[in-house]
């Protein structure tokens, strides 16, 4: 089948996803604008065509300013359809993107929708919570939007609630974006980063850098924890070349001002580096501020790494007190306090770790769960 994709070509989830199904399914990937542009920057043009995926180009943000500028870019999208003879258009990351389902009767093919976590559940319920004439006009926009997709999947279950009360979609499935068992269980000792080689021990903080995942909370803990473990440890954070410089600097200067404490500040990394990160960490630790069924949490339970997440409303199937450690309040303290409790106890690891591995080879395959959207894909065509 012929597959298009709205994605961003700088997510590593939109890439594992496109890139199932370039194996066996012509793909084609178009781009807000603005991602792809800054794709161009940082990555090889060839990485597409590589994976078979062709880039068809990039298109504006939808606009409430004016129809003439929306229908333009919607036209666009439609002659890209036409020209691939596209069977079905398959939009990742709903806010903004989703509002392109507004011209479904222009694009005449089947439409899927996924949710990754902040888009609905708080990029979207933000114009739910406002009052002014812009999120009231927002609001509509998506209420029909959604309406229009033919099947909409999240990758968690508090992201199905949340489409399932604003938009009374009771129909929304769960596909875990899942992780590739198979690429973490294989031998990735080479990609291991150097910077890292002769360092002690390390504690890694693995999300990107944006303000939601509150990396600020993370270097305030550091900044609370007992001397032996802040002497004992190196604390290593990634994607020191990320787009965001202006983030990215604050957090370097916090760093600055613990000059005390081993920082090991990398750029991005390969995937099969990622993977030895986890694989060698004391601990991995995460703070964000929303997310979804984050695949870097799963990722590092299949590592058999202890993880710990915040007090979020995570799915209980995969993410739970018997298979991680979370912290009970958003502040320095109480993230400190557990760091501490597993770092110098641990055999109290050992069943949580095991348990953690176990649930993520059950339930979050990705060749299942990629299976699973192929079905949909295949439903959709046929009726």
């Amino acid at each position: 089948m012929n597959i298009l994709f709205l994605a961003d070509p700088n997510s590593i989830h939109d890439i594992k996803w496109m890139t199932f199904f370039s194996k066996e399914h012509f793909c084609y990937l178009i781009a807000r604008k603005e991602h792809l542009i800054d794709w161009h920057k940082n990555q090889k043009s060839n990485f597409f065509a590589d994976y078979n995926i062709e880039i068809v180009g990039s298109i504006n943000d939808f606009s409430i300013k004016g129809f003439v500028f929306n229908f333009r870019e919607a036209h666009k999208i439609k002659k890209i359809l036409k020209k691939k003879q596209i069977d079905i258009f398959h939009i990742f990351y709903a806010d903004p993107n989703a509002l392109w389902a507004i011209f479904k009767g222009m694009f005449d093919v089947p439409l899927v929708l996924t949710t990754r976590g902040s888009d609905i559940l708080l990029g979207i319920q933000n114009f739910f919570n406002r009052k002014d004439l812009l999120a009231l006009i927002l609001r509509r926009l998506y209420k029909l939007s959604f309406s229009n997709f033919n099947r909409i999947t999240s990758t968690s279950l508090s992201q199905i609630k949340k489409i399932n009360e604003l938009f009374e979609r009771d129909d929304v499935v769960k596909i875990y974006t899942g992780v590739d068992i198979i690429s973490i269980l294989v031998d990735t000792k080479v990609a291991f980063p150097t910077e890292l080689s002769k360092k002690k021990p390390y504690i890694f903080f693995p999300r990107y850098m944006r303000s939601i995942y509150n990396h600020e909370l993370a270097l305030d803990s550091i900044g609370l924890l007992p001397e032996a473990i802040q002497q004992g440890f190196s604390f290593v954070f990634l994607d020191k070349n990320g787009p965001d410089q202006k983030y990215i600097q604050t957090i370097k200067d916090k760093m600055k001002a613990n000059s005390d404490v081993d920082f090991v500040f990398l750029p991005r990394q390969k995937q099969s580096a990622v993977f030895e990160l986890y694989k060698r960490a004391s601990l991995v630790v995460m703070t964000p501020l929303s997310d979804g069924s984050p695949v870097s949490a799963m990722e590092a339970m299949a590592c058999n790494t202890p993880l710990i997440l915040p007090p979020l409303k995570y799915d209980e199937e995969i993410i739970n007190n018997k298979t991680t450690f979370i912290f009970s309040e958003f502040n320095p303290h109480s993230l400190a306090n557990v760091m501490v409790h597993v770092l110098t106890t641990p055999k109290a690891s050992e069943t949580i770790v095991e348990s953690a591995f176990r649930t993520i080879s059950e339930k979050c395959n990705r060749e299942k769960e990629m299976n699973y959207l192929l079905s949909i894909y295949k439903s959709l065509i046929k009726s």
